[in-house]
């Protein structure tokens, strides 16, 4: 398969907690993605609005529900704060990669792992010898 482009948004909340490290360090070590770039702006209001209809797609296979969620918490958190008009920051990172999805990624490391999980661990129930 390809190489192919993903991006995540680490949140203004998530910036201000400083998990960026955290974040960073889980999406690189568990989906073998490299990081291509990495940027940190402030959103307009106009940038928020459009991305939060441009997220919704009917060709999407989740609940319509949970995608109106998402958009709710993108126009919530993303947008600049209602009380003193101050744009938010959001770091966006660039991921290219073979990107695959849930189920293969379980197959995938369910063939590659040792039987019950146990890699060069004792087993932590006695066997009779």
């Amino acid at each position: 398969m390809p190489d192919q482009l993903a991006y995540v948004i680490i949140t203004p909340y998530s910036l201000f907690k400083s998990r960026t490290g955290g974040i960073l360090a889980r999406l690189i070590t568990r989906t073998g993605l490299e990081l291509e770039g990495a940027r940190m702006f402030a959103p307009s209001p106009e940038l928020v609005a459009k991305y939060s209809e441009v997220i919704i797609s009917a060709n999407d296979p989740q609940d319509r529900r949970i995608q109106e969620l998402i958009r709710q918490y993108i126009l919530k958190n993303l947008a600049p704060d209602p009380k003193t008009g101050r744009r938010r920051r959001v770091m966006m990172l660039l991921f290219r990669g073979e990107v695959r999805t849930p189920f293969e990624r379980s197959a995938q490391s369910s063939a590659t792992s040792p039987p019950n999980g146990a890699a060069g661990k004792p087993s932590a129930t006695p066997t009779a010898t």
